[in-house]
């Protein structure tokens, strides 16, 4: 019974996790130069229009025009895990899931809604650009994940030790003295 608790502290704790961090934009041409060094980066772009999500490809910033020219499609399965937070909404990701992975190599850029947002050829203005988040590894919080569910394995152990010992000992009798 206690091995299958000190198990399930391992599997609940060790997790890793990622953080979204937006950075406060100026002008649109710093809006449009965040959005080239992220394409550089081989980032995939993610439209965020209200509820709506869709997939930026094939971007091409126009900075004379102020606007980024793509192709809007659908979220491939490679693409979901921010749109719902994590896995069960903590921001957490399994790093041996390659659908899991991807989560970080994310850019999500966002919008107010805008109903004629449509998947196919898009044009969108920088002025409509509210945020930009890059998805990138919580090193902090994914650290302490392990630290402390290696901690738990290891009081488990102890605890587990300390139960067979005793169990151990209450079965022998001592004697002090001759016999």
């Amino acid at each position: 019974m206690l091995v299958i608790v000190v198990f399930q502290i391992l599997i609940t704790s060790c997790s890793n996790y990622y953080k979204a961090i937006s950075s406060p934009f100026k002008s649109d041409m710093d809006k449009a130069a965040e959005i080239d060094s992220l394409h550089r980066e081989r980032r995939t772009f993610i439209l965020r229009n209200g509820k709506q999500a869709f997939c930026m490809n094939d971007l091409v910033i126009n900075a004379a025009e102020k606007t980024v020219n793509c192709t809007l499609d659908t979220l491939s399965i490679f693409n979901r895990l921010y749109v719902g937070n994590g896995e069960r909404g903590k921001m957490r990701y399994k790093k041996n899931y390659s659908t899991d992975l991807a989560v970080l190599s994310e850019a999500h850029i966002y919008i107010d809604p805008d109903s004629t947002v449509i998947a196919g050829t898009h044009s969108l203005a920088l002025n409509k650009v509210k945020k930009i988040e890059v998805i990138e590894k919580d090193k902090n919080r994914t650290t302490n994940s392990y630290v402390l569910g290696w901690l738990g394995i290891t009081a488990g152990i102890f605890i587990i030790g300390a139960i067979f010992v005793g169990i151990a000992m209450s079965g022998m009798s001592f004697t002090l003295g001759p016999y």
